[in-house]
Order: structure tokens, then sequence, then C-alpha cells
């Protein structure tokens, strides 16, 4: 049985109470995005799409429209139809954002490669309107990059950006596979090709034009 983004969205609620409807989302769409990593597949089949304000499912949108607030009885979705390895993702994944404010999520996203990529393709300027679709090869592309894949690797990043890594072995969930995400974005950004892109904090564009590529469906 197939989990749904609505499912995603309730169990997300269940385990941490009514939240605005814009910190939901970007707590679903991380969620989408390490599972892409750690498990190797989409948690659900619904598209995110690259909105000016930033990551927004448009199927989970249109099921809390007209809502600052959403809580779980809000949401037709079921928790139970999530597998281990997806209830695991999403509670490692509610371990280390859960606790920033929307707005501090919404800036991360929008400094990281899969939103900047989307509205590149759509030649989206900081304040149009954008319907692109993040793909699943942007998601699963850039955060394997910024995933420390062992322990080696996490205490030279922690070297160079302490911030970014602290308290990481602290961080772990209660398997061995989960690792926390990096808390900063590492963008791959090609100095040359500076004030070409959509991001509208350092007008930065990614070195790699990407290839358009299949949403997560």
């Amino acid at each position: 049985m197939k989990a749904r983004v609505f499912d995603v969205a309730r169990y997300i609620l269940e385990k941490k109470g009514g939240m605005t409807a814009m910190k939901l989302q970007k707590l679903v769409y991380y969620a989408q995005c390490w599972s892409l990593v750690w498990d190797e597949k989409p948690l659900f089949d619904a598209d995110i799409q690259a909105w000016r304000n930033g990551l927004v499912c448009l199927a989970l949108y249109e099921a809390h429209r007209g809502k600052f607030k959403v809580e779980a009885l809000d949401i037709e979705g079921d928790g139970n139809r999530l597998d281990d390895d997806a209830r695991q993702t999403i509670d490692a994944v509610l371990d280390f954002y859960a606790s920033h404010s929307a707005q501090w999520l919404s800036d991360l996203s929008h400094l990281e490669d899969p939103w900047i990529l989307a509205r590149r393709r759509a030649g989206a300027a900081p304040t149009d309107n954008c319907e692109e679709v993040i793909t699943c090869a942007d998601m699963h592309e850039y955060y394997c990059g910024i995933w420390p894949a062992d322990d080696q690797s996490a205490s030279i990043r922690a070297e160079s950006d302490p911030e970014s890594l602290a308290g990481i072995e602290n961080k772990r969930t209660r398997t061995e596979k989960k690792k926390p995400p990096v808390c900063k974005p590492h963008r791959r950004i090609d100095k040359n090709e500076r004030n070409e892109g959509s991001n509208p904090r350092q007008n930065e564009s990614p070195a790699n034009k990407p290839t358009p590529a299949a949403s997560c469906r």
C-alpha cells in the first residue's frame, strides 16, 4: 500500500502537533528529499513545485487552502500507511528540521539547488510566479552531495563548517543508516555563472545546467 503525501503530512502533524501550512510544506519537502537519499525511493508520488515563496506540494496545498495553521484532523491521511523505513526517515527529518521556524526553513530551501534549478528551467525571476516541478533527480543529486556518508567525511566537514555539523553524533536516529542532513546548504556554484540565476539572495546559479528529468511519479 503506497503512501500518499496526505499520509506523510498527517504523520508529521500527529508527531509534532499543529503548525503553519508553510512549515508543514517544508517538512514534507525535506522528508521527500531525504527518503530519496536514505531509502532510494520517494515517500509519495505528488509533485512539489518551486513557487515564488517556497516549495509547495500542490495536492497538499489544496487540502489546507485558506488555513494559516494546520491540525492533524484537517488532513485526510493515515500515518499507518507508512512503512518502517518511511517513519524512520520522517522522524530523522523532524529531529533535525522541526525545531526551526517556517521562515528559516523557507530561507534554507531558497539557497539550495533544487529550488534554484527548477526556477531556472522555467526562466522565472525572483518575483515571478512559477509552477515548475522540482524533480526527484535534482533532489537526490543535491542532498546526496551534502550528506556526510561516513564519520571521517563528517569530521572533515565539521572542521570547515562546525555550525552546520554541530552535535552530529547526538542527532543520529535509531538505525545506523540514518544520519542527519547538513543544516547549512552547500551550493555547488560556479563563480563564472553569477548573476544568471533566480536566487533572490545572492543571485547565483548552479554550475551545471540540469537535464530535464522525470518528476517523482
